[in-house]
Order: structure tokens, then C-alpha cells, then sequence
């Protein structure tokens, strides 16, 4: 029987634990001392920006780059989260120090105006566009309306003369020919065929029998009859081609307010960098506030190595003597030298007998 021995306790490599995620500071919506929540109409009030500054800025950037940002956000969302974002930042740069102020670098009251410039254009983009769809929508509804009321008017005016036309006239080729000219009432301009060709034959009769020609007038089929069917022909026209129409094109569409979108998100990218760079420089510098537009703005970053930091390189072991008699390795010695290669495998005698027999 063996002796039961204890169980050495095994030592496990401890994985390196992940440096903690750097959390940034972030200003309140409101900066220390203000006493109101910015809005548009501060925008409106900032100072025209230099327009080189915005060429500059964008100089080097894709416009697909800029629509492919804004859709990811809605107008609205950027329209609310700026202001406050402008206000951070002026009350953040009226607490920093002369020094402070100096290490935001990227920043400048121009970059600021620049940002209420376009803001303020997208706001009256969105404007624009919310109420042209709104008036489109409308304007689509009444066309639609308007043409179910002259089908409707058009089918019951055609029924009418092909009904007291066609009793009027008893029977005969005239009736058949009526029939033919009444049609269908499928489509509008079917029923404007229709109108149009009844109106035709009424004012043929007219002209082909004076005496014939008083009785329709009597009856109430007279040529002012047939001029109120073409009438009605020509509007049942109208209101389709008006109601089937195209939207016409607007000067700001949905790409519009994506451009615009991503213009403002690139500017307010380039303002919160600058203060994330300074903060890096010096923690007690506040972060202006994003917002809705946090996803999309602010990231955190991994901490830079420090470059006084040295690095130490991995020791290399020296390289072993070349052997005497011209071999490959020399054998192990015991000064730290070159480690022993692994002995090569000779076959044993047994399969060298079979390789032998082979």
C-alpha cells in the first residue's frame, strides 16, 4: 500500500487584471453661475464666425462621412442638446485660469460661433422641412378629395345623359351608338372619354335635325347640356393629374437635414476633444455636457503611455562559441551558455532488422 501523500497545493498564474476604465469629468448643464438654461435664441446672438475657419474645417472631410453621422440622430435631439453644450463651455472657459485657458488647445470663441452658426442653420432647415411635409400632406389630401368629388360627379352626370338620351331616342343605331359612347368608369380618363364622346353625340343630333334639335333643348339635352359634360370631362382630367402628381421637389429634403446634422456634430466633436485633451493635461478642467449626442460624441480613450516611461528590453542570450570540429551546437556548459538541443532519435536495432529484410 502506498503512502497517501498530501496534496501540493497548486500555484495558479494570476491573469493580469484590466487598468480601470477612465471615467471623464463631466460640467452639470448648467455651468457654476448661470442662472438660466441656454436656448436657441442665445445661438442667435453669438458673433459670425471667421467663414475660413469653416473651409478649414472641413476641408479634408467626405460629405457621405457627415450624412452617414447625422442619421444616426434626429434633428430634434441636436437642436436641444447644443445650447446647453454652448453655455458649458463658455461657463467653463470664464472659470479657467490664463494657464488653464492655454492648454485647451483646438478651441477658440470662433470655433464657439461657428457652432451656433450652424446650429442655428439646421434649426431653420428643420423648420423648412417640418412644415413642407406638413403642407404636402395636405395639400395631397385636399388633391385626392377633389378627385373622388369629380368621379363622383362625372359618373352620376354620364348615367344622367346616357339615360335620358337614350330615352329620347327609343332604340336604334343612335342607342347603340349611345351605349358604345357611355364606356366604363374604371379609370378617370375613362370617364372622361366617356363624358366627352356623350356630349359629341348630343351636339350631332343637334346639328343633323333642326326640329329634332328643339326637342332635345325642351327636354333639357340642349348644346349648354352637352357643354356641361365636356365641363365635367375637363375637370375629372384635372383633379387625377393633379392628385397623381409628383411631390415636387423641396429645397430641404431628408439628406439636407442629415448633412447639417453631421455638420454640427463635427464641430461639437472638435470642441469637446480640445477640452478632453486638456483635461488630460490637467484633471480639474471640466468637460462640457453632451447630452443626447454623448453616444455619438464622447468616448473614453485609453491612457497614453508616458513617455519618460523607460521600456525594458527582453535579454537576449549570447551566442555560443562555434565548436572546434566544425559541428552545429556546442554541448551545455555550466556558465549560462547556449541550452543543449534535443538529442536526435536513432531507430532501434529492431528496425533496422526490418528495414534490413525490406
Amino acid at each position: 500500500m502506498r503512502p497517501q501523500t498530501k496534496p501540493t497545493k497548486s500555484t495558479r498564474t494570476r491573469k493580469p487584471q484590466p487598468a480601470p476604465r477612465r471615467t471623464l469629468a463631466t460640467a452639470p448643464p448648467l455651468a457654476a453661475g448661470a442662472q438660466r438654461r441656454y436656448t436657441l435664441d442665445d445661438l442667435a446672438q453669438a458673433p459670425a464666425p471667421n467663414p475660413q475657419l469653416r473651409i478649414h474645417l472641413f476641408l479634408n472631410t467626405k460629405e457621405e462621412d457627415l450624412v452617414a453621422m447625422g442619421q444616426r440622430i434626429d434633428s430634434i435631439h441636436i437642436l436641444r442638446a447644443v445650447p446647453d453644450f454652448y453655455g458649458a463651455v463658455r461657463e467653463i472657459m470664464a472659470r479657467l485660469t490664463p494657464n488653464q485657458r492655454r492648454l485647451v488647445v483646438g478651441f477658440s470663441d470662433g470655433l464657439l460661433g461657428l457652432l451656433a452658426s450652424e446650429t442655428m442653420t439646421l434649426a431653420g432647415y428643420k423648420k423648412e422641412f417640418d412644415l413642407r411635409e406638413q403642407g404636402g400632406a395636405t395639400s395631397r389630401a385636399q388633391a385626392r378629395e377633389a378627385r373622388r368629388e369629380a368621379m363622383s360627379e362625372g359618373v352620376a352626370l354620364r348615367d344622367q345623359a346616357y339615360t335620358r338620351l337614350a330615352d329620347v331616342l327609343g332604340g336604334g343605331d343612335e342607342v347603340a351608338a349611345l351605349r358604345a359612347n357611355k364606356g366604363t368608369a374604371e379609370t378617370a380618363a375613362d370617364l372622361a372619354l366617356g363624358l366627352g364622346q356623350i356630349a359629341g353625340q348630343i351636339e350631332g343630333l343637334h346639328a343633323k335635325d333642326p326640329a329634332f334639335s328643339e326637342t332635345l333643348t325642351e327636354l333639357g339635352l340642349g348644346l349648354d347640356y352637352a357643354q356641361q359634360l365636356h365641363a365635367t370631362a375637363t375637370r375629372v382630367r384635372d383633379t387625377e393629374k393633379a392628385a397623381t402628381a409628383t411631390t415636387p421637389d423641396v429645397r430641404v429634403t431628408q439628406r439636407t437635414l442629415d448633412l447639417q446634422d453631421g455638420i454640427v456634430l463635427r464641430v461639437v466633436d472638435v470642441i469637446y476633444g480640445a477640452f478632453r485633451s486638456a483635461q488630460d493635461r490637467d484633471a480639474s478642467i471640466l468637460l462640457p455636457n453632451l447630452g443626447a449626442m454623448r453616444s455619438l460624441i464622447a468616448r473614453t480613450r485609453p491612457a497614453a503611455r508616458r513617455a519618460d516611461t523607460p521600456t525594458t528590453p527582453s535579454p537576449t542570450p549570447p551566442k555560443a562559441p562555434p565548436r572546434a570540429d566544425g559541428g552545429g551546437t556546442p554541448k551545455p556548459s555550466t556558465d549560462g551558455g547556449v541550452p543543449p538541443s534535443p538529442p536526435t532519435k536513432t531507430a532501434s536495432p529492431t528496425r533496422r532488422k526490418a528495414r534490413s529484410r525490406g
